[in-house]
């Protein structure tokens, strides 16, 4: 029902930006700059209305104190720009005699902000545009001046760029056609103006014509003109000295570089448009300038990097195959001949004045045009004889007798050879260019942009602008913008994937992975097994193919990804050598490839995946084999292009590239499209694009606008069936206002539809030509009803009908879209525009039935929307299909795939033979004539058409033509005794004989229908058919724009081929994403859509002027944006309309918000912008609709930006564009409630018409809480009651919590039931404390372990845990359940390890902390610990704690609420109010939930059994937090006695005891197992996460063979029985016996380090179900094939550490497994101090108890 929007789009765009960046305008920055209060005083509105006079010294103050002292920063200058400073101060008080250079350079800095902002920069200069060609004449001016810094006349040089690019508007392009038109000329040298005007006879007329023209001017008027003429010749000389003024080497301003950079931009934005290129590329090329950049030292330079690769664009441009006369491209025949007139020329003078030369003068042309030959030629040549030659040939001005040539002889050998050279084509060096990208393009930034590009600098990307010089121009742009665009996506998914692979360098140097990716895995082996010979023409290998091994050792889910590669899938190989050492951690803020050791990536493309037998695995119908092992090969094709340029690198001395990867990484299939596009694009590059010529020129954007549209096409139709468009003749009169009407036929009872319709032919002709006297031709229409044949006597053979009244103008779109030419429609929202679409679809498919018509959407959502409405109309539907991905989506159960239609059909095809053989029986004829299609086409002609013929022939003969003997005659009538009676009605001969007709039409259709089908049963493969119906059955194809891309040359081959396209969402398909179809981003513009571009150059469009969507109130919200929009009748009728929404005082309202808690906009992460104020304020407003008995459903939210998402969930995202302004506010239908801060919009000059109409209305919600949902009250309506004024968003929340308590009691008094518990009404705040980062705060595999008075230390704990819930939750804080809603805390505080994991998984809780200080003793002089358990209930992984421990190095403030002090001696639910928000604190019975899931893994009642037999336990507790736990397990649900259970109450110091559960501190339940009383014993430690074990008579179990023994009886176990036993994993120290259990039992074991969170990765791998670390190092007694040496730093609970040194051996007498471990170590002391010479103290030994020494010195 109704829409919040949480967040209104800020005005003052925000900037993505970063480190390379700039920021984001908060509104405190706004509210708070001098800049605004400034405005405030002197160009906002409310300033404004009282007419300040304007202060020339106020413009000069802020250009030198706000813009020139702060170096120009964005900041200073998005400040001016929101303030509308242009708009309300500069450009209405330019004077162009009296205006300053700072009031010009404020002008030309704001317009290019907005162009960086992308808002409309021209709009304001429409007002006095007289005054616009003089600012534009000083601009020129400052640009060739040197008053201003090289900072300043680079922004000039970018509005310069700005204007270039705006010449669709007349304002512009009048200014700039006087810089580029043909008297430029006057610069070229005499001869080469000459040469051009002898080539183009006409240019030289209109030349002379103007230097007539000149003599007729004024001195003043001639010197501009001049100036005009000449000016980007001496703007090119000034900028070559810039050039020339840079070193090779040493420091350089970086504003003068900068300068550079956009110089060249300037150039190619020049020659890549037409009007503008026409006459400047032979000035340019006359000035040489091209050459001389690229001979610079700039070009030398390391920063020159982005310098060079625009002059590769600007060469590309100055080289652009096309005539600059006529504006066609090239052919290669032309291409040709102007490089070999070239060269004629040149041996032409070569011979004539150079006698040195004859050799090169008579040689052919093929064996001098390389750069070898020429330089061979001419470099021996002298500098003034090669000055010579180039003045010979109009290159150079001539020497004077005696002058030395001032030019450098290597400059002008260069310019010779680039004019003469061959060169290879741009399509020659495109179909040489690799489709991947590799690691040279992928990281360079000039080219592919990262996400902290603001969009102030330049880059080396073409531009996607309003016009292009070609076909090809159009596709290379496209081409390379788009492999840049998946280029930069690329990048980012291999820094992802890589990085998370931990690469680091082996001991041996090699790469180790520490890590693991999804999408990427090491490769085992490669090795290329195909180069096949190259095409003839080509140079590169037909195909290059490779197979890569991979090991698989992952979860099977991710196994099945990687196993479920498909054909065409696009991977990447991948070389990294790093050479950080191993454990070295990964800083995502430091450089990528350094860190990795990233060194190459290529591409390829798999064919598939291998057998066991090494043939490619075919995809189809029939299941993959199943192959064994981990081992998978994957076949690939690698890019021929780049296979030999890296083997032509190889020949060279460099590395062979596919000797050394080392991962492939694949890639999400969505994404993963850009190769199938860049190869169709590449195709059309390659094939002549038949584009229609009446939109040939359009694309190109030249041409008259209207060329396309049906008026002016020869071959429109003048009749056509309108089919059911009208729903009557009234409603055919209403579509066409201003037409004269004319009806075949005056019996009203006979006008109804459908009808035919004939326009006059004058008005196709459109206005009367000038000077025509009379009357303009009148619009006629010729009105022919008709009657859609009778189609039978069933029920589901009646047409379906349209019942939608379109609206004249919905009409007008309809009729443009059934004739031929171009239809463009816009619209708003709810205009109808899905509908109209669908109109024109079922008008063409009955117009003209064997036309096809292609479906073209933006997303698979807007086309299954389509599809949708396309089933409901009268289609047949056999005739429809939907292509790709998400026709699963389509509501209905029917498949429209092409092998669903295929399905279908065969379907089809046998139902209509049962009806064929129920024909057949109805009329007694003999045979199976319902075999196939053909014996029933046999059986249609030789006895059903038979029959009905005579039938027809004794019609004609009867005199007396009556009912009853139609019914008589009539040969089927068995066969319709299915249909409903009566078939034949008996009422008149008329009506019997049409309806005789209809069934004879539904039974020619059956046999039409198979005749159709008959080719399946031809068809054998179901490829074959599906192919078949795409090319020959369907009429109506669907499909994404993607998937047309993706799939154009399967399309093209099969022979797809249409007659109709049509494109939804069209102003959100890019360019070539149209274009593709059509014939099977920031800098560059690459967002743009054709049918923007369209409509910028002035294409007619069909604008719809009537919504059917939201309430005329909301709807006037936004009809200013459009030349003329209405609502349509319902929107008045329904009753939904008509009713007021319940428990509001207005449909729409803008409430103002302001700070909350003395903070509006915050920024808690960097680009990550929230307002909590704003966020609350929406959620109590959901809340409160919600109680009001609104349907969630009804309710949507938009909010602006990703930070406020995270605090309101489930949002849509919306920007500051005034057009997405107004999507957001159309997506409402009945409310609209905005959010925001009202002052801040009062200044948004694109949104005033909307905010000024929301501002008519209070700014504080008004609301009835006594008026629930649905109401009766009208729309027009006030309240019952005075309105409820809600002051702010505190008011409301505390409002919303007590209406809340108020219904449920009342639901709760109604039930019986016992009161809940209340909200409370105490409003407690969050307070933020400074502080200050405390050294050592470096969290270790279990937390923060310290002594209890370091934590003691001022905000130690503090700034320890607001560091952890930071780096823990990220962006999910403010939301997380741990932090702002809700709090679980344990009874009493008292909670085990294991049960905080237990409850953290039970309640899905975001994470855990842990005040523990483990098995370490507890008290004031001992120690105290913090550690974090994440969501999956396991200790924080080691990015966690590194992101923790750098926060602790930074930290500033810390939030607390001190007042929250909730009884958790209370079990349940305490409610709170937090800075206007519920606070929930959860006081939770652990002990409860640990038990109950400790119940569901193990079982009790065997426990309990074995237990009863007469085994006898102690349990001790070590007075610890695992007493309560045991109480309830051991006594009473197992009926241990308590006396069994000792040191059960937990005691803060442990009751003075040590709680590590070992020998030495537990010795009293050692010496008590001693007694032999019990059978078993177990001792926990202070957090319960860690045990020892006895058995009888103290046998001391090692938790090496405790994890065996449970891994070898894990299926007796409940739990393991119902999930399956995965693997097992031990820490390094821990002993090797578990590794036999698991490959005795065939299972994975992993090694990993201590640290439990190793263990909780594999866990999240769904690779484990057991793990066991080494305690406390008691790993000596077990089983093992091989000995290991293992070290371990052991100093537990003490403050010094040793290092101790353990050996394995294996030891098969069962009497030595109960001895003591420290005899086995003394043992092993022994040998290692005889193997080392060293003497053993045996005195030691023999003082150890009793035993049989012999086997302490095994083998010695």
């Amino acid at each position: 029902m109704s829409e919040a929007v949480a967040k209104a789009p800020v005005p003052g765009a925000k900037v993505q930006s970063g480190p390379k960046g700039v920021g984001t305008l908060t509104v405190e920055q706004i509210q708070e700059d001098r800049i605004t209060q400034l405005a405030a005083e002197l160009w906002s509105q409310e300033a404004m209305k009282s007419g300040p006079t304007f202060r020339p010294e106020i413009v000069e103050e802020v250009y030198e104190k706000e813009l020139v002292s702060s170096n120009f920063s964005t900041k200073r200058i998005m400040m001016l720009e929101f303030s509308q400073y242009l708009e309300n101060y500069l450009w209405p008080n330019y004077v162009p005699e009296k205006s300053t250079d700072s009031h010009i350079m404020s002008t030309i800095l704001i317009v290019n902000e907005k162009f960086r902002e992308r808002v409309p920069p021209w709009a304001c200069f429409k007002k006095k545009p007289e005054h616009f060609g003089g600012m534009f004449y000083r601009v020129l001016q400052m640009t060739l001046g040197s008053s201003r810094s090289l900072r300043e006349q680079k922004f000039l040089i970018v509005f310069l760029i700005h204007c270039f690019r705006s010449i669709e508007l007349d304002l512009l392009r009048e200014q700039v056609q006087r810089l580029v038109s043909l008297p430029i000329w006057t610069c070229l040298l005499q001869g080469k103006r000459d040469e051009l005007f002898k080539s183009n006879p006409k240019y030289k007329k209109f030349f002379n014509f103007i230097k007539k023209s000149d003599a007729k001017l004024d001195p003043e008027q001639r010197q501009k003109v001049e100036f005009e003429r000449t000016y980007l010749h001496n703007v090119i000389k000034k900028y070559i000295d810039i050039l020339n003024s840079i070193p090779e080497k040493g420091d350089v301003p970086t504003e003068k570089v900068m300068y550079c950079e956009r110089f060249v931009e300037f150039l190619i934005d020049i020659e890549a448009q037409l009007p503008t290129r026409r006459f400047f590329n032979d000035l340019m090329a006359d000035t040489h300038v091209l050459t001389i950049s690229l001979l610079s030292n700039l070009a030398r330079r390391e920063d020159g990097t982005l310098f060079t690769e625009l002059l590769e664009m600007l060469k590309v441009y100055a080289e652009f195959e096309i005539d600059e006369g006529t504006g066609e491209a090239l052919t290669v025949h032309d291409r040709i001949d102007k490089h070999y007139d070239r060269v004629l020329a040149l041996q032409k003078v070569a011979f004539k004045h150079f006698p040195d030369l004859h050799q090169f003068a008579i040689t052919n042309v093929a064996s001098v045009d390389t750069r070898q030959a020429l330089e061979k030629y001419f470099s021996p040549l002298s500098a003034n004889a090669l000055h010579e030659v180039l003045y010979r040939i109009n290159m150079l001005p001539a020497l004077d007798d005696g002058q030395e040539s001032p030019f450098d002889k290597n400059f002008m050998l260069e310019l010779l050879i680039r004019e003469h050279e061959r060169k290879k084509s741009q399509l020659e060096q495109i179909n040489e260019m690799p489709l991947y990208p590799t690691e040279d393009v992928i990281w360079d930034e000039n080219i592919v942009p990262t996400e902290y590009y603001s969009g102030e600098g330049t880059l080396a990307l073409p531009k996607i602008n309003l016009q292009f010089l070609t076909l090809h121009d159009y596709l290379l742009r496209n081409f390379n913008l788009f492999r840049l665009e998946s280029t930069y996506e690329i990048r980012q998914d291999i820094e992802d994937a890589v990085s998370h692979m931990k690469p680091w360098q082996a001991e041996d140097g090699s790469a180790y992975f520490g890590g693991w990716a999804r999408m990427a895995q090491p490769i085992a082996g490669f090795s290329v097994v195909e180069v096949a010979k190259p095409h003839v023409g080509e140079n590169h290998p037909a195909q290059v193919r490779a197979d890569v091994t991979l090991t698989l050792s992952v979860v099977p889910s991710i196994k099945a990804e990687w196993e479920g590669l498909r054909k065409h899938d696009v991977a990447f190989l991948i070389t990294v050598r790093p050479t950080s050492k191993i454990g070295t951690k990964y800083d995502y803020r430091s450089p990528f490839i350094p860190q990795v050791g990233l060194m190459y990536v290529r591409g390829c493309e798999i064919e598939g995946m291998l057998d066991a037998e090494g043939k490619v695995i075919e995809e189809g119908p029939e299941p993959k084999p199943e192959l064994s092992g981990e081992m998978r090969t994957f076949r690939v094709w690698l890019d021929p292009n780049q296979y030999q340029h890296d083997m032509a690198a190889t020949e060279d001395g460099q590395q062979d590239v596919y000797e050394t990867f080392n991962v492939l990484m694949r890639r999400k299939p969505k994404e993963n499209n850009f190769k199938a596009v860049l190869e169709t694009i590449r195709d059309l590059m390659n094939t002549d694009c038949v584009v229609p010529d009446w939109l040939h020129d359009l694309i190109l954007g030249y041409g008259s606008p209207d060329s396309a549209h049906y008026s002016q096409l020869e071959n429109n139709y003048r009749t056509l069936d309108w089919n059911d468009t009208f729903l009557s003749m009234e409603h055919l009169y209403q579509s066409f206002p201003g037409y004269n009407i004319d009806v075949s036929t005056t019996d009203t009872s006979k006008q109804v539809a459908p009808f035919r319709l004939t326009f006059s032919q004058e008005e196709g002709s459109g206005k009367r030509k000038e000077g025509e006297e009379g009357p303009a031709p009148v619009k006629k229409i010729y009105v022919e009803p008709h009657v859609i044949p009778n189609r039978g006597p069933y029920p589901y053979s009646m047409p379906k009908k349209n019942s939608i009244p379109f609206t004249p103008t919905q009409i007008e779109a309809i009729r443009a879209g059934m004739q031929p030419g171009l239809t463009m429609v816009v619209g708003p929202p709810g205009t109808g525009k899905t509908d109209v679409a669908v109109q024109i679809i079922s008008n063409i498919y009955h117009n003209f039935p064997d036309q096809r018509t292609l479906i073209v959407t933006h997303s698979n959502q807007a086309l299954n929307q389509l599809f949708e409405k396309i089933m409901a109309l009268d289609i047949a539907e056999r005739h429809l299909l939907r292509l790709g991905h998400g026709e699963e989506s389509l509501e209905t159960e029917k498949d429209y795939s092409r092998y669903g239609r295929v399905n279908y059909v065969l379907a089809q095809r046998l139902e209509l033979l049962q009806e064929v053989q129920r024909l057949q029986e109805s009329l007694k004829v003999a045979g199976d004539v319902s075999y196939t299609c053909e014996t029933a086409g046999y059986f249609f002609i030789y006895q059903v058409l038979a029959r009905w013929e005579e039938f027809l022939a004794n019609i004609r003969k009867l005199k007396d033509r009556t009912a009853e003997k139609v019914k008589e005659l009539f040969p089927f009538s068995e066969f319709f005794k299915n249909a409903p009676p009566p078939v034949f009605k008996g009422r008149s001969y008329a009506e019997d004989m049409d309806i005789a007709e209809g069934c004879f039409r539904h039974i020619k259709k059956i046999f039409t229908q198979l005749e159709e089908y008959r080719a399946f049963e031809l068809l054998r493969s179901g490829s074959d058919r599906a192919d078949y119906l795409l090319i020959k059955e369907a009429k109506i194809i669907a499909m994404t724009c993607t998937h047309a891309a993706l799939k154009r040359r399967d399309l093209v081959n099969v022979g797809f081929k249409f007659d109709n396209i049509m494109m939804e969402e069209a102003a959100q398909i890019l360019e070539i994403e149209t274009f593709i179809p059509l014939l099977l981003q920031k800098f560059s513009n690459m967002e743009q859509s054709l049918f923007t571009r369209l409509v910028r150059l002035g294409v007619p469009t069909v604008d719809l002027d009537a919504q059917g969507r939201a309430r005329a109130s909301i709807a006037s919200l936004y009809t200013w944006r459009y030349k003329k929009l209405g609502s349509l009748p319902h929107v008045f009728t329904y009753s939904e309309y008509k009713l007021a929404n319940a428990a509001f005082a207005f449909d729409y309202q803008l409430i103002n918000v302001e700070d909350f808690n003395g903070q509006g906009e915050s920024e808690p992460n960097p680009y990550f912008y929230q307002n909590l104020g704003e966020a609350e304020y929406v959620v109590a407003m959901f809340m409160f609709m919600r109680l009001m008995g609104y349907p969630a459903e009804k309710i949507s939210i938009l909010t602006t930006y990703n930070g406020q998402k995270h605090l309101i969930r489930d949002v849509t995202t919306v920007d500051r564009d005034v057009r997405r302004l107004v999507v957001a506010m159309s997506r409402a239908r009945l409310g609209l409630y905005v959010f925001a801060r009202v002052s801040l919009f009062s200044n948004c000059f694109e949104l005033t018409p909307a905010f000024n109409r929301l501002c008519s209305r209070p700014t504080e919600l008004h609301i009835d809480p006594n008026e629930n949902f649905p109401t009766a009250r009208k729309a027009d309506e006030p309240c019952q009651r005075p309105p409820m004024v809600i002051q702010d968003m505190p008011h409301m929340a505390q409002f919303v919590f007590d209406l809340y308590n108020q219904k449920v009691d009342t639901l709760m008094r109604i039930r019986n039931l016992p009161s809940h518990v209340k909200l409370e009404k105490m409003s407690l705040s969050v307070k933020e404390v400074a502080t200050k980062p405390i050294e050592g705060q470096k969290p270790g595999t279990s937390g923060l372990r310290k002594a209890v008075k370091v934590y003691q230390q001022e905000n130690y704990l503090e700034n320890f845990v607001q560091c952890t819930l930071t780096a823990a939750l990220g962006d999910k804080l403010s939301g997380s359940r741990l932090i702002v809603s809700e709090l679980f805390v344990a009874h009493n505080g008292l909670m085990s390890t294991p049960a905080v994991s237990t409850v953290i998984r039970k309640y899905k809780l975001d994470g855990g902390i842990v005040l523990t200080a483990s098995h370490n003793p507890g008290g004031p002089d001992a120690d105290f610990g913090v550690k974090y358990n994440i969501a999956n209930g396991g200790p924080a992984p080691e990015g966690v704690t590194n992101a923790i421990f750098e926060l602790t190095t930074t930290i500033s403030s810390y939030k607390t609420c001190p007042d929250l002090k909730p009884d958790i001696s209370v079990l349940g639910t305490q409610s709170f109010i937090v800075n206007g928000k519920p606070f929930i604190v959860n006081v939770v019975d652990s002990v409860k939930d640990y038990v109950e899931f400790m119940k569901e893994i193990f079982d009790f009642s065997a426990i309990k059994a074995l237990l009863d037999s007469g085994l006898n336990v102690l349990i001790n507790s070590m007075n610890g937090v695992m007493g309560p736990y045991a109480k309830q397990i051991f006594n009473s649900d197992l009926g241990v006695p308590l006396s069994n259970l000792i040191n059960c109450e937990p005691m803060e110091d442990f009751g003075g005891l040590h709680p590590d559960p070992n020998l030495t501190y537990a010795a009293d339940l050692v010496q008590e197992l001693k007694k032999g009383n019990h059978g078993f014993g177990a001792a926990f430690d202070g957090d319960g996460d860690r045990n020892m074990l006895l058995g009888q008579n103290a046998f001391f179990v090692t938790p090496s063979d405790s994890l065996a023994v449970l891994a070898d009886n894990l299926e007796c176990i409940p739990y393991f029985q119902k999930s399956g036993v995965k693997g097992f994993a031990r820490s390094m120290p821990t002993s090797g016996a578990v590794d036999r259990i698991a490959k005795a039992k065939n299972l994975e074991c992993f090694e990993v380090p201590t640290g439990w969170k190793f263990f909780g990765n594999l866990m999240d791998a769904n690779r484990l179900s057991l793990c066991g670390e080494e305690s406390f190092g008691t790993g000596s007694d077990h089983i093992s094939d091989d000995s290991r040496i293992i070290f371990r730093l052991s100093g537990t609970g003490s403050s010094g550490a040793t290092i101790r040194m353990y050996i394995e051996g294996y030891e098969s007498d069962p009497v030595k497994f109960s001895l003591d471990p420290q005899y086995l170590l003394l043992a092993a002391e022994a040998v290692e101090r005889s193997d080392a010479g060293t003497s053993v103290d045996t005195e030691a030994m023999t003082s150890l108890p009793s035993v049989d020494r012999s086997f302490l010195l095994p083998g010695v």
